[in-house]
């Protein structure tokens, strides 16, 4: 069964199309990418363990003996983690709105209604 996925992979990756890059010549860790962009949400003390759980998923990538096979295994719970991570940050604020249309016809129609409903007892 192993002899049978390796294959299966290594004629993945030999069907897989060459972007037109060509050979990749550098190679880009995760751990680095994944640091700067929690800085840049902001997040509390709260989410301190949520967010060092994605770096020991990231840096569990990034070690590996086959880092695109442990992104493969890897790679579904790190993007669930950064999800729920930028689920969790603050929201920003909302610009105040003007007065809104449909509320200001609603109350004025129950002003009309109240007003008609008090003549009506006199």
């Amino acid at each position: 069964m192993r002899r049978l996925r390796a294959r299966e992979a290594e004629s993945l990756m030999a069907a897989a199309p060459d972007p037109g890059l060509g050979a990749v010549t550098e190679v880009v860790l995760l751990g680095p990418a994944l640091e700067s962009g929690i800085e840049a949400m902001g997040l509390g003390p709260a989410d301190a363990a949520l967010a060092q759980l994605a770096r020991l998923t990231a840096q569990l990538i990034d070690s590996a003996a086959n880092p695109p096979l442990a992104l493969a295994k890897l790679g579904p719970l790190l993007l669930k983690l950064l999800v729920l991570l930028d689920g969790r940050r603050p929201a920003p604020a909302r610009p105040e709105r003007g007065p809104n249309r449909v509320r200001q016809m609603r109350a004025a129609r129950a002003a009309e209604d109240a007003r008609r409903r008090g003549r009506g007892r006199g």
